[in-house]
Protein backbone atom coordinates (compact mmCIF):
# COMPACT_ATOMS: atom_id res chain seq x y z
CA UNK A 1 0.00 0.00 0.00
CA UNK A 2 2.72 2.69 0.74
CA UNK A 3 4.56 1.56 -2.45
CA UNK A 4 1.54 2.93 -4.60
CA UNK A 5 1.13 5.77 -2.40
CA UNK A 6 4.75 6.26 -3.32
CA UNK A 7 4.03 5.79 -7.01
CA UNK A 8 1.08 8.22 -7.37
CA UNK A 9 2.51 10.91 -5.46
CA UNK A 10 5.13 10.97 -7.81
CA UNK A 11 3.07 10.65 -10.78
CA UNK A 12 1.06 13.85 -9.56
CA UNK A 13 4.17 15.71 -8.84
CA UNK A 14 5.57 14.76 -12.11
CA UNK A 15 2.02 16.02 -14.05
CA UNK A 16 2.35 18.94 -11.93
CA UNK A 17 5.82 19.71 -12.73
CA UNK A 18 5.06 18.80 -16.55
CA UNK A 19 1.78 21.16 -16.37
CA UNK A 20 3.71 24.12 -15.17
CA UNK A 21 6.51 23.67 -17.98
CA UNK A 22 3.67 23.85 -20.49
CA UNK A 23 2.30 27.08 -19.09
CA UNK A 24 5.66 28.21 -19.13
CA UNK A 25 6.23 27.87 -22.43
CA UNK A 26 2.83 28.69 -23.59
CA UNK A 27 3.37 32.05 -21.94
CA UNK A 28 6.85 33.10 -21.95
CA UNK A 29 6.54 35.09 -25.59
CA UNK A 30 3.67 36.45 -24.38
CA UNK A 31 4.99 39.28 -22.38
CA UNK A 32 3.15 43.18 -22.08
CA UNK A 33 3.91 46.13 -20.42
CA UNK A 34 1.59 48.59 -18.12
CA UNK A 35 1.98 51.85 -18.08
CA UNK A 36 0.62 54.78 -17.14
CA UNK A 37 -1.05 55.15 -20.83
CA UNK A 38 -2.31 51.94 -20.32
CA UNK A 39 -6.66 51.58 -20.31
CA UNK A 40 -8.78 49.16 -19.36
CA UNK A 41 -10.86 48.05 -22.30
CA UNK A 42 -14.34 48.50 -20.41
CA UNK A 43 -14.33 51.46 -18.98
CA UNK A 44 -11.47 52.95 -20.44
CA UNK A 45 -9.92 54.75 -17.20
CA UNK A 46 -6.22 53.85 -16.85
CA UNK A 47 -5.07 50.62 -14.92
CA UNK A 48 -2.82 52.22 -12.70
CA UNK A 49 -1.53 50.41 -9.50
CA UNK A 50 -5.28 48.76 -9.90
CA UNK A 51 -5.95 44.54 -10.19
CA UNK A 52 -6.37 43.92 -13.50
CA UNK A 53 -7.38 40.77 -15.38
CA UNK A 54 -6.06 40.17 -19.37
CA UNK A 55 -8.02 38.23 -21.54
CA UNK A 56 -6.18 35.09 -23.08
CA UNK A 57 -7.09 35.11 -26.29
CA UNK A 58 -7.32 39.05 -27.17
CA UNK A 59 -4.67 40.29 -24.64
CA UNK A 60 -7.22 42.80 -23.82
CA UNK A 61 -6.68 44.15 -20.39
CA UNK A 62 -9.14 45.26 -17.97
CA UNK A 63 -9.71 45.98 -13.95
CA UNK A 64 -10.57 42.86 -12.01
CA UNK A 65 -14.25 44.92 -11.32
CA UNK A 66 -14.83 45.65 -14.79
CA UNK A 67 -14.17 41.76 -16.10
CA UNK A 68 -18.15 40.90 -16.64
CA UNK A 69 -17.97 37.68 -16.12
CA UNK A 70 -14.68 35.87 -15.10
CA UNK A 71 -15.39 32.86 -14.48
CA UNK A 72 -16.95 31.83 -17.75
CA UNK A 73 -13.28 33.39 -19.34
CA UNK A 74 -11.14 31.65 -17.04
CA UNK A 75 -13.24 28.50 -17.89
CA UNK A 76 -13.33 28.57 -21.74
CA UNK A 77 -8.78 29.59 -21.71
CA UNK A 78 -6.57 27.09 -22.13
CA UNK A 79 -5.09 27.77 -19.25
CA UNK A 80 -7.86 26.49 -17.09
CA UNK A 81 -7.71 22.80 -18.15
CA UNK A 82 -4.63 22.88 -16.17
CA UNK A 83 -4.51 20.96 -12.88
CA UNK A 84 -3.30 23.35 -10.14
CA UNK A 85 -1.49 23.00 -6.81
Amino acid sequence: MRTRLIFFNNAVQRESLRSHNDRVTTTAGQMFKVTNATRCQQCRRRIGTSAFFRYPDSGDLVHYGCCPDLSAVISNSSISSQPRL
